[in-house]
Formats: structure tokens, sequence, C-alpha cells
């Protein structure tokens, strides 16, 4: 059997070529009467490119799989733009607005309306949307939320405050649903842990794809959340689309 030494002293080189997609000058060789060129750093470039991509698809594993850990979806079966039926002119307006969305001017979509009017339906239908293109979304109500972290907090649990922080702070869209509905005062009044938190993530989310829904009024959410209150709603209110919604609510139909 031929050495190595001795199967590399038949290859020879013959010349040079100008590689068609990086322009680099690669030698070509020729052994056996065939010629062999390859371009290293095009080779180098598509590892590059590779590992990238592995590395891209490794981390988006891993926050679907955070997601699908914290994330509180309102419905067990999926919902559509086509079965939200407009009854008031303010709701055939959110719902062309939402379509729309992220395709418009502003970066944050905030729903404000009484309860059954599809500020909810409506913010499901576009993290579908979302969804369906492959990017990273995040849906949860603030109650659900709140005990979430509360729950964190204790010695066995599985969840992590940080963890969860970190992936809101990280994914493309993020829902919180039902602002206000969460209990945020002590009975002194004075601010609670929750105003805290609220601010740390409508912080963290400054500049990135929102949508938040309340069915409070602006004064209400001031005396909800007290002196954080004024940072909580201007960061909230950053580049947002307002859509105020009114009507009757949807789910009481057929009630007496």
């Amino acid at each position: 059997m031929k050495g190595i030494f001795e199967m590399m002293g038949n290859i020879e080189k013959v010349g040079e070529r100008t590689c068609e997609h990086c322009g680099s000058l690669v030698p070509i060789y020729k052994r056996n009467g065939n010629e062999y060129s390859h371009c290293l750093n095009c080779d180098n470039e598509k590892l590059k490119d590779d590992m990238e991509s592995f590395r891209k698809q490794r981390e988006a594993k891993a926050v679907n799989r955070l997601i699908e850990k914290y994330e509180i979806l309102p419905y067990k079966n999926s919902v559509t733009f086509d079965d939200y039926v407009p009854e008031t002119q303010s709701q055939h307006n959110a719902k062309e607005i939402t379509m729309s969305f992220p395709d418009i001017e502003e970066t944050t979509l905030f729903f404000q309306g009484k309860p059954g009017l599809g500020k909810t339906h409506l913010s499901y239908c576009i993290a579908e949307k979302i969804k369906y293109e492959g990017k990273s979304v995040l849906f949860v109500d603030m109650p659900g939320l709140m005990a979430t972290l509360r729950n964190s907090y204790n010695y066995h649990s599985s969840f992590s405050q940080e963890e969860l922080m970190r992936l809101i702070d990280d994914v493309h869209l993020f829902i919180l649903d039902d602002i206000g509905a969460e209990y945020a005062k002590t009975d002194n009044g004075m601010e609670s842990w929750v105003s805290d938190i609220l601010y740390q993530i409508v912080n963290s989310r400054q500049g990135k794809l929102n949508i938040y829904t309340t069915n409070y009024k602006g004064k209400e959410l001031q005396q909800k959340y007290g002196m954080m209150s004024g940072r909580i709603i201007s960061r909230m209110m950053s580049n947002a689309k307002i859509i105020k919604l009114d009507g009757s609510d949807h789910r009481l139909k057929g009630l007496d």
C-alpha cells in the first residue's frame, strides 16, 4: 500500500483560476491525469454559514421550548380573523388594522375597551399570523403571568423569573392580555411588586413588536399602578396604535 507522502507526490500544481463566486485565486492541481480545484475561501464561508444556521436552529428550538412552557393561550381551539364578525365601526376598524399588523407605522397595538369586544380574539389571530411566518410569539395574560412569577419563588418550582423575563425580552412578538385584571396594590395603597414587574416588562419591549390589551381606561390604570403608572403607560404607548373598541359583549349573545 502506498504511503500518504508517495500519493501526494503524484499531485502537481498546473495553474490557477479565479473563483466564480468570491473572486479569489484558486490553485489547480493535477493527479493521475485529472484536474482538481476547490476554493478554500468558499468552503470556509459555507462552513461558517452552516454553523451559524445550526446555531440559529438550536436557539429557535430552545426559545420554542420556553414559549411552550410559559405561554398562556386564551383558546383551546384555534380562532381566525374570519371568526370575528364586527358589530360596530370601531370593531370593523380594529379588524382592518390588526389584519395589516405589523405592516403599519406603529410597532405596538394597544387595545382598549370593555370585556367581550374581541381584543383577545384579534390579538390571538395576529399571534397565529406571526407564528406562521416562523417567528417567535409569546402570548400571556396579566393574571396568569403574575401567578407564574409568584410560583417561580417556590423552592421546587420549574419556573424561573429570570428565564421568563429573558424570554419576554427576546421574542419577536410579545402579547400581554388583560392588563389591570391582576391584583396590583397592597391594602395600604402602596405600589406593589406587580407594578415593578410590569414596568420592567414594558421597558424591555421598547422598539419591539407588542400587543397590549386592557378593559381599563387611562385614569383607571393610573390609579391602579400608582406612582409607577406614568412610566408604565408612557412605555406601553411608545410608538403605539391605540385601538378603542365599543359595542356589546359578544360572549353574552342569546342571554336575557
